[in-house]
C-alpha cells in the first residue's frame, strides 16, 4: 500500500494566497462592471430627460416649468 504525500504547510499557504488574489480580482472586476452599469443608466436618464424637455418645448414653445417640492 503506497501512501500519498500530503501537502506541506507552504503549499497550503500558497494555495490560500492564490485563491485570495483571484477573489480580490473578481470583486474588483464586479465593482467596475457595476460602476459602468450605473454610469450607463445615468446617461440614459439624462438623455430621456433631454428628449422630454425638447418634446415639451416643441409642443408648448416653452421649456417645462420647474416644480417646487
Amino acid at each position: 500500500m503506497r501512501s500519498r504525500p500530503a501537502m506541506s504547510k507552504v503549499e497550503v499557504i500558497l494555495v490560500v494566497c492564490v485563491l485570495a488574489v483571484l477573489t480580490a480580482m473578481a470583486f474588483s472586476a464586479i465593482a467596475r462592471i457595476r460602476e459602468a452599469a450605473t454610469q450607463s443608466q445615468c446617461k440614459n436618464n439624462l438623455k430621456q430627460l433631454s428628449i422630454g424637455c425638447l418634446a415639451s418645448h416643441d409642443a408648448n414653445n416653452a421649456l417645462p416649468a420647474r416644480r417646487s417640492g
